[in-house]
C-alpha cells in the first residue's frame, strides 16, 4: 500500500511540473502559468437556445377497420385531400343487409303481435269490468267473475311477455346489426390529408388493422428537446422564429405549444413542441430548426473562457493573491463572448479569463494586466 501510495504522489508531481514547465502562457516566470484577471460583473446577458427537429403533422389519425370483412370500395389515393366525416372506404354488407331484413321482418311482426295482444288485454279489461259491475248487482255468478279475472290475468301476461322477449328482443336485434353495418364503412375522423394507404379492393381487412392514414397538414409541430437552462425564459404560447433548412433565407413564425414535464435524460434535456401554421404547404419530415431567444438582466456575468465543465460539472478560477482557487458554479444563459454564473459567485471577484483549463485548484499563477 505504502508504495502504491508513493507512486500516486510522483505521478501528481511530475503531472505539476510537466504543467508549469511545458503549458503555453508563461512569461518571463517559467515557474507560473500566465492568466488575465477579469472581474465578475453585473450585466445584462442576451442568449439563444436551439431547438432542432423534424416538421411533423400536429395531428394524424389512423382509420382502422372494426370487424374483419372483404373490402368494397376505396374512395381515396395518397394525397387527397379528405373532409372530417368524409367515407374513405367500405367493407362488403351484403349478407349484413340481408341480416337486417330479416330482422326488420320480425321485428315488424313482434310489434303486430303487441298490437294484437294489446287489443285482447283491453278486451278482457272491458269484460271483466262489466262482470264486477254485474256481480254487484247479483246478477252473475262469483264463478263468472273469477273466469273473466283469469281471462284478463292471462291477457296482461301475454301482453307483458310480448313487450319485453317479443319486440324488445326483435328490436335489440336490429340495433346490433345496424351497428355492424355502421362499422362496414370507415369515415375521415378529420380534415386532412391522405398520408398512407394500405388497403385494396377485395383483399381481406381484419380487425385492427390500421388501413388508412389521415394527416392534419394545416398545423406542422417542431419536436425536439432544448436544455434545463432555457426552462426559466420560455413558457408555453411564446411566438418564435422557425427555419427550415431546405429554405435557409426564409423564417417562419410559431408558438410554443408544449414544454414537457418530465426531462429525457437525467434532468438535462425536456421535450418541446413547437407549432407553425403550414402557410406554403411544407411536407411533413422536412428538418428545421427554432431559435429561442433569452435574456436575462441584473446577472453575475464572466468571461465564456472563464468556464470549465468536465464530467458535467462547471467551475471556474477566482483569483486571490496571485492563486488560483477552483469554484464550482451553475452556470445560466451564454452567448459568444460571456456566460451567466447563477451561483457560485457573488460578484466582485476576479476571476481567471483565459488558460482556466490549465489551472489546478490552489495553484499559484502570474496574473497578467491588459
Amino acid at each position: 500500500m505504502m508504495n502504491y501510495s508513493n507512486r500516486i504522489k510522483k505521478t501528481a508531481a511530475l503531472l505539476a511540473v510537466f504543467l508549469l514547465l511545458f503549458l503555453p502562457g508563461c512569461g518571463s516566470n517559467d515557474s507560473l502559468i500566465q492568466v488575465k484577471a477579469v472581474e465578475a460583473k453585473t450585466g445584462t446577458i442576451e442568449g439563444v437556445f436551439t431547438v432542432t427537429g423534424a416538421l411533423v403533422p400536429a395531428q394524424t389519425a389512423d382509420v382502422s377497420a372494426t370487424m374483419t370483412g372483404k373490402v368494397a370500395e376505396v374512395n381515396v389515393e395518397e394525397g387527397a385531400a379528405v373532409s372530417e366525416g368524409q367515407i374513405l372506404a367500405k367493407l362488403d354488407d351484403s349478407q349484413l343487409s340481408a341480416q337486417l331484413s330479416q330482422a326488420e321482418a320480425t321485428l315488424s311482426g313482434s310489434k303486430q303481435s303487441l298490437e294484437q295482444a294489446k287489443i285482447n288485454m283491453s278486451n278482457a279489461k272491458a269484460a271483466l269490468d262489466r262482470t264486477k259491475a254485474l256481480y254487484a248487482e247479483g246478477a252473475v255468478a262469483k264463478v263468472q267473475l273469477d273466469a273473466d279475472q283469469k281471462t284478463y290475468d292471462l291477457a296482461k301476461s301475454q301482453y307483458e311477455s310480448s313487450a319485453v322477449s317479443g319486440t324488445g328482443a326483435a328490436k335489440a336485434s336490429v340495433d346490433s346489426v345496424s351497428v355492424q353495418l355502421g362499422n362496414t364503412v370507415m369515415k375521415s375522423p378529420i380534415s386532412g390529408i391522405v398520408v398512407n394507404k394500405n388497403i385494396t379492393i377485395g383483399e381481406t381487412a381484419a380487425a385492427g388493422s390500421t388501413l388508412i392514414t389521415v394527416a392534419d397538414m394545416s398545423v406542422l409541430k417542431l419536436k425536439g428537446t432544448v436544455s434545463q437552462e432555457a426552462l426559466p425564459y420560455i413558457k408555453e404560447n411564446d411566438t418564435v422564429e422557425l427555419t427550415v433548412d431546405i429554405y435557409p433565407d426564409q423564417t417562419f413564425q410559431g408558438t410554443i405549444s408544449q414544454i414537457g414535464a418530465m426531462s429525457v435524460s437525467a434532468g438535462t434535456y425536456f421535450p418541446i413542441e413547437i407549432s407553425m401554421e403550414n402557410t406554403q404547404q411544407l411536407p411533413s419530415g422536412v428538418s428545421a430548426h427554432a431559435d429561442l431567444k433569452a435574456k436575462s438582466s441584473n446577472r453575475i456575468l464572466v468571461p465564456l473562457k472563464s468556464v470549465v465543465t468536465n464530467n458535467g460539472e462547471s467551475y471556474l478560477f477566482v483569483l486571490e493573491d496571485g492563486v488560483a482557487k477552483k469554484t464550482s458554479v451553475v452556470t445560466g444563459l451564454k452567448n459568444d463572448e460571456e456566460i451567466e454564473i447563477v451561483k457560485g459567485l457573488k460578484g466582485g471577484e476576479q476571476v481567471a479569463a483565459d488558460n482556466a483549463n490549465h489551472l489546478l485548484d490552489g495553484m499559484s499563477v502570474e496574473i497578467m494586466k491588459d
